[in-house]
């Protein structure tokens, strides 16, 4: 059988629904094709030379991920998976760093992919579909192989982004996905009775598209939505209903877009939320949706996807087999319940590290001391406590904690109060330094209109807290205004935003995250520089450094 851009040769649409196992926009395989086709792929890179820890890159449309997935598997190496609509340098650096031994795709998208990155592989070109049809669909054994694959040999790489502003690709081993598998099978996926319709709407360079991949392992219906389908939130629960869809995994930012849109209208069985701390007040709401299972996943991508999880509203605890967590203090000892500790992660979930990069895995991935000789942990940065029930419970980030004019600021504690006001359905704050030198917090919130009848952004665009002009904008400011002064009721003034931003949405980036550098400027010329209440001390002193140096004054000195 050949292949076309678009899926199996002569099974473009409209095939026995019953038999499909991945439905790629019109495109549609049974397990026989994506099993043969795989096969035959995965025989042709093994004629290419690569093998058992080789990486091929694969920049190809969605319709055509999932088989070339199993064929890099199939052929022992690890795959790299590529988005060609990223920035050209960031696609350069992957590409040199990674240094991919072949890069999978086609004769359109090669062209967006920078010059002589590796010797591709253009699946769309005539001699590649005749060398194609030429490859046995039997099984490919071990002897054809460079060498036997071991548990540990690694099956993709994806590449996250840096503190120092360069991406670095997380080795994932064959163990981690193997792991993840066995355990969803036997907690998620047996929860459903009969085959399931499993949404892929995650993006291949985000390790969150092994959550919904994995159902097709056992068994169930991948349906593989196109970018134009998954980005817009009309249009996705538009195909969750007419396909009837049944799990979909999204995360937090987008879940409540989707919602909004009709989500929880469409019949799901099961929802699968990841990627960020949920808001407990969607959580209830999505929970409290008849006939529908919900779990909330965590894990870094260095943990093989999801480490740790909760099911239901009562959020009752979900612990993956062969993964350990442990919640320690700055000397590497357990904090007893309701103590602040630092996440570790171990066990079977755990990646190899980083690529060409021994001297920041030895940094992230250190010693174990409660695990077997030579294991390893790995420190994801996440502050959290255990409850008195023995539950995780999220208390934010090393790395969350900032410095401005002196003050050490804790941003999610900031979120968090912002978050509780009844006209809040979500907020962000950051940090922003517009002027250099000068940094201040900025808080961007969403109006939850289904609580307050206060005014939110109408048309797209963001309006500044501070915003004094008529109409709409006026509404916004005292809205802004009062969430100001929210603030100020719970924590000093130092930590009191100072400017709010009304947004229509949370930006998103293509993991679904929130995308802090998409965020917009507040108008400098309007925004309140400090916090609501200003001491009189300060208000004299900041008098005094306005007027500068003076005559007197250097004569005084003198």
């Amino acid at each position: 059988m050949g292949v076309t851009p678009d899926g199996p040769a002569g099974r473009a649409g409209g095939g026995d629904a019953g038999r499909d196992c991945a439905v790629c926009g019109s495109a549609e395989w049974s397990f026989a094709e994506l099993d043969a086709w795989s096969t035959r792929l995965g025989r042709l890179l093994i004629d290419r030379g690569v093998g058992p820890d080789r990486l091929v890159a694969l920049a190809l449309p969605r319709s055509l991920m999932v088989p070339a997935i199993f064929a890099v598997l199939k052929s022992g190496a690890a795959y790299l998976p590529l988005d060609p609509d990223q920035p050209a340098d960031r696609l350069s650096h992957t590409l040199t760093d990674a240094r991919p031994a072949l890069v999978v795709t086609t004769a359109a998208l090669s062209a967006l992919l920078p010059g002589a990155a590796a010797p591709p592989v253009l699946l769309n070109a005539a001699d590649t579909v005749a060398t194609l049809a030429q490859q046995p669909a039997t099984p490919i054994t071990e002897d054809e192989r460079v060498r036997s694959l071991s548990a540990m040999d690694a099956a993709y790489v994806i590449y996250t982004s840096g503190s120092t502003g360069l991406p670095k690709g997380v080795v994932v081993p064959h163990r981690g996905l193997v792991n993840l598998f066995a355990t969803h099978r036997v907690h998620l996926m047996k929860g459903l009775t009969g085959r399931a319709r499993v949404a892929h709407n995650a993006s291949f360079v985000f390790d969150g598209s092994w959550e919904p991949l994995i159902w097709i392992l056992d068994g169930h219906e991948l349906h593989v939505l196109d970018e134009d389908t998954y980005r817009d939130d009309v249009a996705m629960v538009r195909y969750l209903a007419d396909r009837r869809v049944d799990v979909v995994d999204v995360t937090p930012t987008y879940l409540r877009e989707l919602v909004a849109a009709g989500l929880l209208e469409v019949g799901l069985r099961m929802l699968l939320v990841g990627g960020e701390a949920v808001d407990p007040g969607l959580w209830q709401r999505v929970c409290a949706t008849p006939g529908l299972v919900c779990h909330d996943l965590y894990g870094p991508t260095e943990a093989s996807v999801d480490a740790y999880g909760w099911d239901g509203a009562e959020r009752v605890p979900y612990r993956l087999a062969g993964v350990r967590t442990y919640l320690l203090d700055s000397a590497l000892r357990p904090v007893p319940a309701g103590v602040v500790g630092e996440l570790y992660v171990a066990g079977a979930g755990l990646a190899r590290g980083y690529l060409h990069r021994p001297g920041l895995s030895a940094e992230r991935f250190v010693a174990d001391p409660f695990g077997s000789a030579g294991e390893r942990m790995y420190r994801t940065g996440d502050l959290a406590r255990w409850t008195e029930a023995g539950a995780l419970e999220f208390a934010g980030r090393v790395d969350g904690q900032v410095k401005v004019r002196g003050f050490r600021i804790e941003l999610g504690e900031i979120e968090s109060v912002l978050a509780a006001h009844p006209a809040v359905a979500q907020a962000a704050v950051v940090v922003r330094e517009d002027v250099p030198g000068l940094k201040r917090l900025v808080a961007y919130v969403v109006a939850d209109n289904t609580n307050s009848s206060r005014v939110a952004p109408e048309g797209g665009a963001a309006r500044s807290g501070s915003a004094a002009d008529g109409g709409n904008s006026s509404r916004v400011g005292v809205m802004a205004g009062e969430l100001r002064e929210h603030v100020a009721r719970g924590l000093p003034d130092y930590m009191v935003p100072g400017a709010v931003v009304v947004v229509d949405s949370l930006p998103r980036t293509i993991s679904g995250k929130l995308d802090h550098r998409a965020l917009p400027a507040p108008e400098v010329g309007r925004c309140r520089m400090g916090a609501v209440r200003v001491p009189p001390r300060e208000v004299v002193l900041c008098g005094l450094v306005a007027e500068g140096p003076r005559a007197d004054r250097r004569d005084h000195r003198r």
